[in-house]
């Protein structure tokens, strides 16, 4: 398309709140004489990481005693704790098992990519899983966590973008209740300071902050300066913090008046869209995903079986045929569920759109097992002792070269046709319950198909013949909706362009073009042999 929708919070309405506690702890005496001979402020923020204090931390840091009577207090919640240091993050779980007894799991980027996903699905689990996942700052990147509703930062990043990503792994489309930040910090210290900042001057916590990136621009080497306390009393940190609001205030308000609510009202039509939610989930409720892909597992020899609940490991069976597409060697884990595959992102989604779902089709449909059968029928509609025929067709399509960039290939799909003839080559309609049906013996078959050979050569040659001359046809009712879309839509950019002279003549010739394209495919049917089936009546 020629325009991309892009929506505010503001505009779509139904996020959670965000609401930030504080937690000021005593600043250990050790600390004391560190933070006032560090060269610059910004080090006292992550205070683990100083080198005169980085062997010992873990035995004074106040931080950790607070940390371990808070999981005790919230004892049924899950908890998302981010620091800045993977190092940090490893030390505190340590320390936290070691000293209190508590389990919990780390979460940084010297995992591998398979590990992350384990720890992340083990915190996700309610029943069996734990309770804290410490994250170092990649744990704010990527990751979505949004059926926690607790994060603790226990450092502050001298970033409001920084800050934002942390809080974005909880606050998110899938969160279902508010969101509390935790922020421990030293009390009359940098990080005091930084946390003062963030929540007066920009409101940081309880808000997204768009202003926030342009603000840290002009004033970082200011802030930095503010947060020392020896330096800046705290009247100075006040005006500062007063001056940053009122900046804030007032790029808030240029954004506000700089809105397009033309464009927020075309962006999300909220009665359209819960129309659109309404079919997707019954879409989903009612999708024969999970069978179909049961069987497919089934024909080809992929093993599948229960996991937890919703979800499925599949793996190589020993009786595998072949190479199933996208079937990792050590197996996966699969949900056909969207709610469960956004709590667990160890886990594939497997929709109607997954490559493993798209490919395994085109294998079924591409390769020539299982297109040939013979098989024996008990009918009250036939006399017994007479051979049916029953071939499937593929009537596909062709454009030239000149014309394949206007048309995709998901408009060109194939056309299956089915025949049902009887041995003396004439063309009959037959309904089968599928229940009737039964295998005959290999060399049974063998023996029907060489002595009637020349009757089943004959059906099908007339079979060809007969597609030969209706394909056009069959085509063109099966690709006359896309017909009549394309149609409307030239007609609509032609009258849109009498009026709006944003419309261009280029556009409309694409869909011309596409048109054309259409009625060349049309025209030029050609046809193949798909799978047979011969049936005995008995």
């Amino acid at each position: 398309g020629r325009v991309l929708f892009r929506n505010t919070r503001a505009a779509i309405k139904g996020f959670p709140q965000r609401r930030v506690i504080a937690h000021p702890v005593i600043l250990p005496e050790t600390y004391k004489e560190t933070f006032s001979n560090s060269n610059t402020t910004i080090d006292c923020l992550q205070p683990e990481s100083l080198k005169t204090i980085k062997s010992h931390w873990l035995k004074v840091d106040t931080r950790i005693e607070w940390l371990a009577n808070f999981l005790k207090q919230q004892k049924n919640q899950k908890i998302l704790l981010i620091t800045h240091y993977a190092e940090t993050a490893n030390q505190l779980s340590q320390s936290l098992k070691k000293q209190y007894g508590i389990a919990t799991s780390v979460f940084h980027e010297q995992l591998s990519i398979v590990e992350r996903d384990k720890r992340a699905a083990d915190f996700a689990d309610h029943e069996t899983g734990i309770q804290l996942l410490i994250c170092s700052e990649i744990g704010s990147e990527g990751r979505n966590f949004q059926f926690c509703h607790h994060i603790v930062l226990f450092d502050l990043p001298f970033n409001p973008d920084l800050l934002e990503q942390r809080i974005g792994r909880l606050d998110r489309i899938g969160q279902t209740k508010d969101i509390k930040i935790h922020v421990p910090y030293f009390e009359n210290t940098a990080q005091q300071r930084l946390y003062e900042w963030y929540h007066h001057a920009l409101n940081a916590f309880n808000s997204t902050c768009p202003a926030g990136s342009q603000i840290f621009m002009e004033h970082k080497d200011e802030l930095e300066k503010m947060l020392d306390q020896n330096l800046i009393s705290e009247q100075a940190f006040s005006e500062f913090v007063n001056k940053c609001k009122k900046q804030h205030n007032h790029l808030n308000q240029q954004m506000h008046e700089g809105r397009d609510k033309l464009l927020e009202y075309s962006s999300c039509r909220t009665d359209i869209a819960h129309q659109l939610v309404k079919r997707i989930e019954y879409l989903e409720q009612t999708s024969e995903l999970k069978p179909y892909m049961t069987r497919l597992f089934d024909s080809y020899g992929v093993n599948i079986e229960e996991h937890k609940a919703g979800s499925y490991i599949i793996n190589p069976a020993e009786h595998m045929i072949g190479q199933f597409p996208g079937l990792q060697e050590d197996g996966m884990t699969i949900t056909f569920e969207r709610e469960v595959a956004l709590h667990h992102d160890d886990m594939h989604f497997i929709s109607w759109d997954h490559p493993m779902v798209l490919n395994g089709t085109d294998m079924l449909l591409s390769n020539e097992l299982g297109n040939t059968s013979v098989c024996s029928l008990k009918s009250d509609q036939l006399e017994p002792g007479q051979l049916i025929i029953q071939a499937i067709y593929i009537i596909e399509s062709e454009v030239p070269a000149d014309y394949q960039p206007y048309i995709q290939q998901q408009q060109l799909q194939a056309l299956p046709i089915e025949f049902s003839y009887n041995e003396q080559a004439n063309e009959i309609q037959l309904t089968i319950n599928q229940s009737s049906i039964k295998t005959i013996d290999r060399q049974i078959a063998r023996q029907v198909i060489q002595l009637k050979e020349k009757e089943i050569k004959l059906a099908l040659d007339k079979m060809s013949q007969q597609l030969k001359l209706e394909a056009s046809e069959y085509l063109k009712n099966h690709y006359i909706s896309q017909n009549i879309i394309l149609a409307n839509e030239i007609d609509r950019l032609n009258s849109l362009k009498a009026i709006n002279p944003q419309i261009r003549d280029e556009e409309i010739e694409f869909f011309r073009l596409q048109q054309q394209a259409l009625e060349m495919a049309m025209n030029n049917p050609q046809h193949r042999l798909d799978a047979i089936r011969l049936i005995i009546t008995t």
